[in-house]
């Protein structure tokens, strides 16, 4: 399929080269140098203008009872692992019932 580019101008003085070019594919018109229409066979326009249906139609295999279809996806090794706390550092049910009171302004020691 050709794609042929003319001006504006060539458009308006002589239409049946515009047609003989769009018997190859489309015609893009151009208006100071840039591309404003485009003219197709009116067949090529159906095509592209057809209702093409959602990807779950696209996808519809209606003989699929006679067709074998092998799929096996890669399997994922994943390795789950339990976090290991530092136990040094957790209180102890003794001390369960203390609080943290935070730093007093006094109690920090200034920055010189």
């Amino acid at each position: 399929m050709a794609i042929t580019t003319i001006s504006s101008r060539e458009f308006n003085q002589n239409r049946s080269s515009v047609k003989r070019a769009a018997d190859r594919g489309p015609v893009i018109v151009t208006d100071r140098g840039k591309p404003c229409l485009v003219v197709l066979k009116f067949e090529d326009y159906q095509k592209m203008s057809e209702k093409r249906g959602s990807i779950l139609e696209r996808l519809h295999m209606p003989d699929v009872a006679e067709i074998d279809i092998d799929f096996e996806p890669p399997r994922m090794n994943l390795e789950l692992r339990i976090p290991e706390f530092d136990t040094e550092t957790c209180t102890d049910g003794a001390n369960s019932n203390q609080t943290f009171e935070p730093a007093q302004p006094q109690d920090v020691p200034a920055i010189r």
